[in-house]
């Protein structure tokens, strides 16, 4: 079993070699950014004063050290994040295209069938080495990138935002990816079109996801955002909030106050108690949709790869 798995690294060790080195190097630099970040001493409630009094509202004590936080985290960290959106899941393309692919290519797959006790030993040998070192080095670059998004997350407190490009999520894009690679690298037999319409069908995939989560999230009861999760919750709407804890539209309200008011209906609400409020889902919820993408990449890759044993149980080597 070892002397196969050997086998297979060596002959597919460019596409195999290069995705396990490119996720190596993005999760040694989101580390080593995390590490730059953490050298950035701010002190408490900086980012606050930053957001609500912009940068020449508050001293040099947090100016200096917010800019300089903000520096790192754009130049530096938005790179690595930014990567991490496009290597895990062209990686996971181009080792699965060339797994059966390249065989059927350069027409070897009927005596690499011929020698196998069957076709589907032989593919699930080929595979099982390539989802450990992928599976092993996408891995290690998506917690490491989740290591650096919670440390520049203090800056924006918006723990929904980037979701796909860290995390678990981040493993199962890869995965649908390599599954993605494999069953079309083995429909069509050509590896340069076949990681093409598969870069092509990721990037739709891809792109669905964020509409899908935005739907999901629109889709669940809302709440009055207050306190932290004012700062925090995804905001959809706005309402204003009578002394009593009713909740009225714009349109309550303005026929409320008195007519021929000298500064408009506005400051008269506000003398009165009425306030306006956010209507949405707290931060916690907007997270329940982490789970639903994980379990959809997870289940289109296993997918993908049993309809690509079915494809090699009944495809003609040409």
């Amino acid at each position: 079993m070892l002397q196969s798995a050997r086998l297979t690294l060596k002959q597919h060790r460019f596409e195999v070699g290069a995705g396990a080195l490119a996720m190596v190097l993005v999760g040694a630099a989101a580390l080593w950014v995390n590490s730059r970040l953490l050298e950035v001493i701010v002190p408490s409630g900086c980012f606050e004063a930053w957001t609500t009094q912009g940068p020449f509202g508050i001293g040099p004590e947090c100016e200096v050290p917010v800019r300089r936080f903000g520096e790192i985290n754009e130049n530096e960290a938005g790179k690595v994040l930014a990567a991490m959106a496009i290597l895990p899941i062209a990686a996971g393309i181009l080792a699965g295209v060339a797994l059966i692919g390249r065989e059927l290519e350069a027409r070897t797959a009927q005596t690499a069938w011929g020698l196998a006790a069957s076709r589907r030993r032989w593919f699930a040998r080929q595979l099982w080495p390539i989802l450990v070192v992928l599976g092993a080095t996408v891995t290690f670059a998506a917690f490491s990138a989740s290591i650096l998004e919670t440390t520049r997350r203090v800056s924006y407190s918006y723990p929904y935002m980037d979701l796909g490009l860290y995390g678990p999520i981040a493993v199962a894009r890869t995965f649908a990816a390599l599954g993605l690679g494999l069953f079309v690298g083995a429909a069509l037999g050509r590896t340069l079109p076949a990681f093409i319409i598969g870069a092509v069908l990721s990037f739709v995939l891809v792109s669905t996801a964020g509409p899908a989560s935005y739907q999901w999230a629109s889709a669940q009861p809302r709440v009055v955002l207050a306190g932290a999760d004012a700062d925090t919750g995804m905001s959809f709407d706005s309402r204003w909030r009578a002394p009593d804890g009713q909740l009225l539209t714009e349109e309550d309200v303005t026929a409320l106050a008195p007519a021929g008011q000298p500064d408009g209906p506005w400051q008269w609400l506000n003398d009165h108690g009425y306030e306006t409020v956010s209507l949405g889902i707290t931060a916690e919820t907007a997270r329940g949709w982490e789970p639903i993408e994980i379990a959809g990449f997870t289940v289109l890759g296993i997918v993908l790869v049993l309809g690509t044993v079915v494809v090699v149980d009944r495809r003609r080597p040409t």
